[in-house]
């Protein structure tokens, strides 16, 4: 039996001392992530004026899409479209911001008026929405019809508008649809409020699946608690409670869901997406939030 001959000590020494070869850091680690481009594309919001719209608004613009805010109120309206314009403007670039007033969200004819203004939108946002602050037996049928009329009918409405003018621009596009977290998690005295943003959802997954082989994406967020006008006004008592709740410990920003708009309008594969943004809150099981029976409470 023959054994193989034990390398010479000094070729082992040799080898030790032989200086190892760098390799070269990961694709991913050297690849340069640029912020995307929207230039040249429309983009149309819905409730833009305040909250988390008007962020989604002032993201888009800032990455040189397009913007046509969309709003009741012509002063709010304007004073909104004048901030972003002077908030975004820096040399060599001034954002394209224009303003639509309607009269009511839920209206074909507001959407008419909507699509004379733009009639090539390649991106829509459906944030417009109003709050509900009534128990269910307390609640009477126009009360009700208020909420589901502005939440769902008009989503419904800016989906349609969506549709219609991308399916004549023959390029595909994006719809985006603001739902809340009671859309899927009850909520004392917002019946009617969790109705209609559980059927942005399904109308939502619907749509996805319809205009999808149409080459146009529909995706939808879903906000927990947003520091918002909205949140501002519950009781101190009842956010300490209901920060408590969230496993990271604070209300979330317009602009942290402002930038889940930007992912779904830019990423290709997107359809059918609905991103969460609740800190945590709907893996948690616990109590409802105390402080005070009379305080309805309403994510963003």
């Amino acid at each position: 039996m023959s054994f193989p001959r034990p390398w010479p000590s000094s070729l082992l020494l040799a080898n030790t001392l032989r200086p190892l070869r760098t390799l070269p850091p990961p694709r991913s680690s050297r690849t340069i992530h640029t912020p995307p481009n929207l230039s040249g594309l429309n983009c149309v919001i819905t409730g833009a004026s305040r909250g988390i719209g008007h962020a989604i608004a002032s993201h888009f613009a800032s990455l040189k899409a397009s913007c046509f805010l969309v709003g009741r109120d012509r002063t709010t309206l304007s004073a909104a479209a004048s901030s972003l314009t002077a908030s975004l403007t820096r040399p060599k670039f001034t954002p394209d911001i224009n303003y639509v007033v309607i009269p009511d969200v839920a209206s074909a004819a507001s959407w008419e008026e909507i699509a004379k203004a733009c009639p090539r939108p390649h991106i829509v946002v459906n944030a417009a929405g109003v709050s509900q602050n009534r128990v269910f037996l307390r609640t009477s049928e126009e009360e009700w019809d208020k909420v589901l009329d502005t939440n769902l009918t008009g989503t419904m409405m800016g989906c349609r508008y969506a549709a219609r003018q991308m399916l004549r621009m023959k390029n595909g596009g994006v719809i985006i649809n603001v739902s809340s977290l009671l859309a899927v998690r009850g909520g004392k005295g917002a019946v009617a409020y969790a109705a209609s943003k559980a059927g942005v959802l399904g109308l939502t997954r619907a749509l996805a699946e319809e205009l999808g082989p149409k080459g146009i994406r529909v995706n939808a967020i879903v906000p927990g608690y947003i520091e918002t006008d909205m949140t501002a006004a519950m009781n101190p008592a009842v956010v300490k409670s209901v920060r408590d709740r969230i496993p990271l410990q604070r209300f979330g920003t317009v602009d942290e869901v402002a930038e889940a708009a930007v992912f779904l309008a830019t990423n290709k594969y997107a359809n059918n997406c609905d991103i969460t943004l609740d800190g945590g809150m709907s893996a948690a099981l616990s109590d409802p939030p105390k402080g005070g029976s009379s305080q309805v409470v309403v994510p963003h």
